[in-house]
């Protein structure tokens, strides 16, 4: 039998290793690669450097004089909108709101004895006095919630050394400190000339400062520069960016690099893009 079947055998493997054999691998493998590339969506991201734009500081300020007694939040701390800061002193305040409340019930008194003698003028005059003691009294009040010193936004405190200005007087207008609000903090991307038709709007951006190195920050581009400009030789454009929410305070003129994610592409195009556009700007010299 083997006898029979060696000849067969011997002429498939002929027929294993003829070229056309080799061919139709070598095309099967180069076919497999090429759908990989074609149909394999990977996600395709531009970038550059990055910097953080100076911050937008909401200064927190008191509404009435008085003298710092006691200071609550430090550098750095996260904090609540309305949320108190620091407490001047309200002996002041609390006297004036005591005589005015005082002043307010004698004159309610008053009212009820002429209302009760038939009295109806002086029960009118002194009503009138009443509502203008009420108004003294709530602005007794309102001066005294005043001597809380409460954040305007949900943000991170950003004043050093806060609790150095105990026993300091502050006059209306005075800066207390500053909040920044993270929100609102902003970072520019200088993305290259050549890659800037990518980009769009509400892109999701992903951003590593050389302060953090262990860390990542995610991102929304909020605006894209109609002009480019240059830097290092070389035009680029500049791209604004909105941080996400962060527990970190990243200051003014931190720099990194960031990358943005402008949508699925093909591997291929991912891959081959930049040599691909060189070679088209070479062929391009030549075409009529």
């Amino acid at each position: 039998m083997a006898r029979v079947f060696q000849p067969w055998a011997k002429g498939k493997d002929k027929v294993m290793e003829s070229p056309w054999r080799r061919l139709g691998v070598r095309l099967g493998v180069a076919a497999a690669i090429v759908a990989v590339l074609v149909l394999v969506p990977v996600p395709l991201r531009v970038g550059g450097a990055a910097r953080v734009l100076p911050e937008k500081r909401l200064p927190v300020t008191p509404a009435v004089a008085g003298r710092v007694v006691e200071v609550v939040v430090r550098e750095g701390d996260r904090v609540d909108v309305g949320e108190v800061l620091a407490v001047l002193d309200d002996g002041e305040f609390r006297t004036g709101r005591e005589d005015a409340r005082a002043r307010y019930h004698v004159a309610l008194r008053e009212l009820d004895r002429f209302q009760v003698d038939g009295m109806p003028a002086e029960a009118a005059v002194e009503r009138a006095r009443l509502d203008g003691l009420r108004a003294e009294l709530d602005l007794w009040e309102t001066r005294l919630e005043r001597t809380r010193l409460r954040s305007p936004v949900d943000g991170i405190v950003a004043s050093p050394r806060m609790e150095e200005q105990v026993g300091a007087r502050l006059e209306p207008g005075d800066v207390f400190c500053e909040v920044v609000d993270p929100e609102r903090q902003r970072i520019e991307v200088a993305v290259a000339e050549a890659d800037a038709g990518l980009l769009q709007q509400g892109m999701a951006v992903k951003i590593k400062l050389y302060s953090y190195p262990t860390r990542s920050f995610g991102g929304t581009v909020e605006r894209i520069g109609v002009t480019a400009t240059r830097e290092d030789d070389r035009p680029v454009f500049l791209v604004r960016a909105r941080l996400d929410d962060t527990d970190v305070l990243l200051r003014s003129g931190m720099t990194g690099k960031a990358k943005i994610n402008t949508g699925p592409a093909s591997l291929g195009r991912v891959m081959l893009r930049r040599p691909a556009r060189w070679l088209w700007s070479v062929l391009w010299r030549w075409l009529p």
